[in-house]
């Protein structure tokens, strides 16, 4: 059980760095703009929704490992996990996506192909 959850507590964190990347790779995009302008309240609702999902996933994980420490379901059912995987998916290939803006290779794909 320990070993389990420390390596819940490890996707956690990793999805909190993946998410804080994002965030920040976010930021330096917009304020890096011409026409865009940093806006604060879009940043707050931005690290509010990150406090979400991890509060979920820790919710989801505590429930999970008192459920089967109480031999109120199996281990087969749906491990968190899977919901911490797809979770950390979503948010790396959103800091990739920033990432390739910050890069231009966007604008540079559009300049190509129009010609």
């Amino acid at each position: 059980m320990n070993a389990y959850l420390n390596n819940m507590i490890l996707i956690v964190i990793t999805i909190a760095v993946l998410a804080g990347v994002h965030i920040l790779g976010s930021i330096y995009y917009n304020l890096d703009k011409p026409e865009g302008k940093f806006e604060p309240k879009k940043l707050f609702k931005g690290l509010v929704k990150v406090l979400i999902v991890l509060a979920i996933i820790s919710g989801i994980t505590y429930v999970w490992i008192v459920y089967t420490h109480l031999g109120l379901v199996d281990n087969e059912i749906i491990d968190p996990y899977i919901i911490c995987y797809i979770t950390s998916l979503y948010y790396f290939i959103k800091a990739t996506a920033i990432l390739i803006k910050i890069f231009g290779v966007e604008e540079y794909l559009k300049k190509k192909l129009s010609k």
